[in-house]
C-alpha cells in the first residue's frame, strides 16, 4: 500500500482517486471546491484542508486540475515549495510541450522530481485493464512509482525521452485528431439530415465509413515509412475533387462545412505546391518541412 495524494477532484481528478483507493493504496486528496472531496472522504480518503497539506501528506503527489498556471497558483508559495522537496509530482493536465519543459525544471528547483502524463480516456475508463496513461520524465522516479500508477490502467506506457512527449501526443492524437474527425461526422451527418437522410441511415454508413478508415490509416502509415508519395488509387487531386461536390451538398443545404472547407485549404495549399499527383501521405511529409 502506497501514500498518494491527489490535488484537483474534478471529474478527472476524482475518478483517478477512486482508482487509487480502489487498489487499497492510502490516499490524500484537496480540491478546490471543497464539497467534491466529501464523496471521496466516504470511501476512505483523507481531506487536506490546504494544497501544502496534501502535498506533505505523501511522496506521491498527482495533480489534475484545469491548466499548468494552476500548478504555480497553489504551489507556488514558500510552504508548499518546501514540502515538494524530495516528492514526485505527476502532472495529469493537458498542456503544451514547452510547459511540460518549464514545469520539469521548476520542480527540479524545488528539489523534487517530475513526472508528466497524458490520459487519453474518459474518466469512467481510469483504472480498466484496457487503459492506457502515458507518462515522461525522471526514469527513477518512474521506476520507483509505476505499481502505485498502475492503479489508473493496465497498459500505462512510459516514455524515455522527453518529457514533453506525453502532451505532444495527446495534443495531436486525442485532441486535434480526435476531435476534427467527431467535429467532422457531425458536420456531415447534418448535411445528410437537412438533405433528406434518416439518422438510421447515417449511422449504417457511418459504420462502413469508419471500416474503410481502419483500412486506410495502416496504408497511409505504411506510405510514410516507405516514403512512398504515389498512389494508384487516389491522388490528392481526386480527394479535392470529391471534397468540393460535398461543399456544394453543404451550400445547397444551408449548412455549416468549417471542417470541410479546413481540409480543402489543406489540400488546395499542397496542390499549389506540387502535390496534385501525390497520395495523401505525402502531406506529412510536405506539412514536416513547411511546418
Amino acid at each position: 500500500m502506497a501514500k498518494v495524494s491527489v490535488l484537483g477532484l474534478g471529474n478527472m481528478g476524482s475518478a483517478l482517486a477512486r482508482a487509487f483507493l480502489a487498489r487499497e493504496h492510502q490516499v490524500t486528496v484537496w480540491s478546490r471546491t471543497a464539497h467534491r472531496a466529501e464523496p471521496l472522504r466516504n470511501v476512505g480518503a483523507a481531506v487536506a484542508t490546504t494544497p501544502c497539506a496534501a502535498v506533505a501528506a505523501s511522496p506521491l503527489v498527482v495533480v489534475c486540475m484545469m491548466r499548468y498556471p494552476d500548478i504555480d497558483e497553489q504551489l507556488g508559495n514558500v510552504d508548499a515549495i518546501t514540502a515538494l522537496r524530495g516528492r514526485t509530482l505527476v502532472n495529469l493536465m493537458l498542456g503544451t510541450a514547452a510547459e511540460a519543459w518549464a514545469m520539469e525544471a521548476w520542480l527540479h528547483g524545488c528539489g523534487a522530481t517530475y513526472l508528466d502524463g497524458a490520459i487519453p480516456v474518459f474518466p469512467d475508463e481510469i483504472g480498466l485493464p484496457g487503459t492506457s496513461v502515458v507518462f515522461a520524465g525522471d526514469v527513477d522516479a518512474w521506476e520507483l512509482h509505476r505499481e502505485t500508477l498502475a492503479s489508473l490502467g493496465g497498459r500505462n506506457e512510459f516514455f524515455p525521452g522527453a518529457v514533453s512527449g506525453p502532451n505532444v501526443l495527446e495534443n495531436a492524437m486525442s485532441v486535434w485528431f480526435l476531435h476534427a474527425a467527431l467535429l467532422a461526422l457531425l458536420e456531415a451527418s447534418g448535411t445528410a439530415r437537412a438533405l433528406g437522410i434518416s439518422q438510421a441511415v447515417i449511422e449504417s454508413r457511418a459504420r462502413e465509413v469508419l471500416e474503410v478508415l481502419g483500412r486506410g490509416i495502416p496504408a497511409v502509415w505504411d506510405d510514410l515509412a516507405s516514403e512512398r508519395w504515389v498512389d494508384s488509387q487516389a491522388t490528392l487531386d481526386v480527394h479535392l475533387a470529391a471534397l468540393e461536390t460535398a461543399r456544394i451538398d453543404a451550400r445547397d443545404a444551408g449548412c455549416r462545412s468549417g471542417t470541410l472547407e479546413s481540409a480543402m485549404a489543406l489540400l488546395d495549399d499542397a496542390a499549389e505546391a506540387g502535390l496534385a499527383g501525390s497520395n495523401l501521405a505525402a502531406l506529412t511529409a510536405w506539412i514536416h518541412r513547411n511546418g
